[in-house]
């Protein structure tokens, strides 16, 4: 049941800096290294609305009357879109590339602003339907997010397996 009191976007408002679409499978499609894009979380079903709702727990303001304040809210939002709206796609070693090159990105911010330029924390909440062994593009690309300094936090499980680790979460640095 949808909890009505729940302020879904309005906590997130002035939040956004910049982002990117990474869903297709196809790097063509994919928003450029030096370009930003707000993609648009529409969620298997018009009221999942699943990145908002992770987004909004980690950073969220808790909207207007303070409700359901997130662990950071003065934190900012890079958002990278890697799973289409079914929640399928081949893009999160695409955006993680992405957010190592925006990094350092200022984002156009200026003065007492510059706080809130550059990427410091991946958080990915997704998975896959097999066990990895952390060969593969989207573990070792998490790696490499880890070397360059990036904070990453994955989420797993996500299909209620419990008897492996999928990739990305199965890399060694994550």
């Amino acid at each position: 049941q949808i909890n009505p009191g729940f302020p879904g976007h309005e906590s997130l408002a002035g939040k956004f800096l910049g982002g990117g679409s990474f869903f297709a499978g196809q790097p063509e499609l994919n928003t450029p290294l030096d370009a930003s894009e707000n993609p648009q979380d529409h969620g298997a079903e018009a009221s999942s609305y699943h990145a908002t709702h992770v987004a909004g727990a980690a950073i969220g303001t808790g909207g207007p009357g303070n409700f359901f304040t997130g662990v950071a809210p003065a934190a900012r939002l890079v958002d990278c879109k890697v799973l289409s709206d079914a929640g399928a796609g081949f893009g999160s070693a695409d955006g993680v590339e992405w957010c190592i090159f925006n990094k350092n990105n200022t984002w156009g911010l200026t003065g007492d602003d510059l706080i809130y330029s550059g990427i410091d924390v991946l958080s990915l909440s997704l998975g896959g339907v097999s066990n990895s062994n952390g060969s593969d593009a989207g573990a070792q690309m998490i790696n490499a997010a880890v070397q360059a300094g990036l904070v990453v936090c994955i989420a797993t499980g996500n299909d209620d397996s419990q008897d492996y680790i999928a990739s990305p979460a199965s890399a060694d640095l994550s």
